[in-house]
């Protein structure tokens, strides 16, 4: 036998023998289930909506991969065969869509590639929301989506600007007495403290004004918000607006002088429109507020006690749960159900008079150090407040120990309950220590909002008797 032959028979043999001591490929299934898929690039062929068993597993621990069946397959070892297969190592997202059709059970998330999109549409909103972060975790395990981590870059050098020379050319001469000159002088804006601004435009003006532009008297750290109107009282003392403005000991040169902060801002935007018990106008779409938005009848008044905050998360920015509507396109509202026939019969933009939170209070807090404890005794790890300890941060900024209870059965005073802490919504159903976590926040400024434990048991109630119920808390 040549010596060619004699070395391709080794190798041969071991070639052999390493596939023998090869392991065979690893299988870890994640995920199962029936999953809709709409058309797309990497599947034209099967109809629009058809239904499919769905696996997802990874491969050698380091391929993930979705697989399609007609039928329902074993986890470990399907024997169907496979109507389509991908692999996910080029995804760039995974993400629900916008707009979802509940009524059709269409829940549909997205899976984008790098170069097309496999759109899948689960039976319920639970199922969609297992499906999406099992392979967003997964996919993030594998190094192939970044975590979700805030990314710094490096401080950018101040470069010095060198100021320019003054300049060396002569000025203009001055005019001759005989010269006219007519200046376009400004509107002069003056005021005191008991009475109203007036504005005086100067004889000289060559132009008048194209608009007769209103100026704010709220603070400019309060404005921009370009859905919520503040409607002007009827009657108002000053007194009770000197009172409104220096809240926390904070009096209006100090908040002329420093900046107000984020929580600072909160609150006196909110501390403002509760003032205003003429109401808040608030522009909205007819999309986002019908059959979104959880309205109660409690004690001769419809009262909001919560919203679809994960389809409609815009609707954090306009109301507050215990917020009173007054009127909708400037029909008064007497009951619930007359608020959600006034909706209905509107084509595109619902125009809403609330009162904001009347029986809340706002308060904000100031700690000297990280963690330090604000004087509140909860009724267990609930929200409810049932003392305020004296001489403590919440004593000091006009938090009293009881509030007046909205029905007269119910005796002269009652708790306080936070519904609100850092302008962000307490889940009225809590679960566990979130209001505790909430409270011991990292930061020195801490807001709360507090109503009457009376109402919001009354919102909780009423929130009961919605179908999905649940679908309306916010947090």
């Amino acid at each position: 036998m040549s010596t060619n032959q004699e070395e391709s028979t080794n190798r041969t043999a071991i070639e052999h023998e390493n596939e023998s001591i090869r392991p065979s490929s690893t299988r870890e299934v994640l995920k199962c289930g029936f999953l809709r898929l709409k058309c797309t690039k990497i599947a034209p062929n099967p109809k629009n909506g058809d239904k499919y068993w769905v696996i997802f597993y990874v491969k050698n621990e380091c391929d993930p991969i979705l697989d399609f069946y007609n039928d329902r397959q074993p986890v470990n070892k399907p024997t169907g065969t496979v109507v389509l297969t991908h692999s996910l190592k080029q995804c760039i997202h995974v993400s629900p869509s916008i707009v979802i059709d509940e009524r059709d059970d269409n829940f549909e998330f997205a899976i984008t590639l790098d170069a097309n999109t496999v759109r899948l549409c689960a039976p319920s909103q639970d199922l969609m929301d297992d499906w999406i972060d099992c392979i967003r975790n997964k996919l993030r395990q594998l190094k192939i989506l970044s975590p979700k981590d805030n990314y710094y870059s490096k401080e950018p050098s101040f470069m010095w600007r060198r100021r320019s020379l003054p300049s060396v050319r002569p000025l203009p001469p001055i005019p001759s007495q005989n010269i006219d000159i007519q200046m376009n002088t400004p509107p002069q804006t003056t005021a005191s403290a008991n009475e109203p601004l007036t504005t005086e435009t100067s004889p000289n003006s060559l132009y008048e004004p194209l608009y007769n532009s209103r100026r704010d008297t709220l603070p400019a750290a309060i404005r921009g918000h370009s859905s919520i109107d503040i409607l002007p009282l009827q009657s108002r003392d000053s007194s009770r607006n000197t009172e409104f403005i220096s809240f926390n000991s904070l009096s209006t040169s100090q908040q002329q002088s420093q900046p107000l902060s984020l929580r600072e801002s909160q609150v006196l935007k909110l501390q403002t429109e509760i003032s205003h018990k003429d109401g808040v106008r608030v522009m909205i779409r007819k999309k986002d507020s019908y059959e979104s938005i959880a309205l109660v009848n409690c004690f001769g008044a419809v009262f909001v006690a919560g919203w679809k905050q994960k389809q409609y998360p815009q609707l954090h920015n306009t109301f507050h749960i215990g917020d009173s509507v007054i009127s909708i396109c400037g029909q008064k509202v007497s009951s619930a159900n007359e608020a959600y026939k006034m909706m209905k019969q509107q084509s595109l933009v619902i125009e809403i008079v609330l009162q904001r939170v009347p029986l809340g209070k706002v308060f904000i807090m100031k700690r000297e150090f990280d963690s330090q404890e604000l004087g509140i005794t909860r009724n267990g790890n609930s929200a409810e407040v049932i003392d305020v300890v004296p001489d403590s941060l919440a004593d000091k900024c006009g938090l009293g120990p009881k509030a007046t209870p909205i029905d007269p059965k119910n005796g002269t005073e009652c708790n306080w309950i936070i519904t609100e802490i850092n302008n962000r919504p307490l889940n009225l159903f809590f679960k566990g220590n979130e209001v505790r976590d909430r409270l011991n926040a990292v930061g020195k400024d801490i807001s709360l909002l507090v109503q009457p434990v009376d109402l919001i048991k009354a919102l909780k109630k009423e929130l009961k008797t919605f179908k999905n119920h649940k679908d309306y808390v916010v947090q």
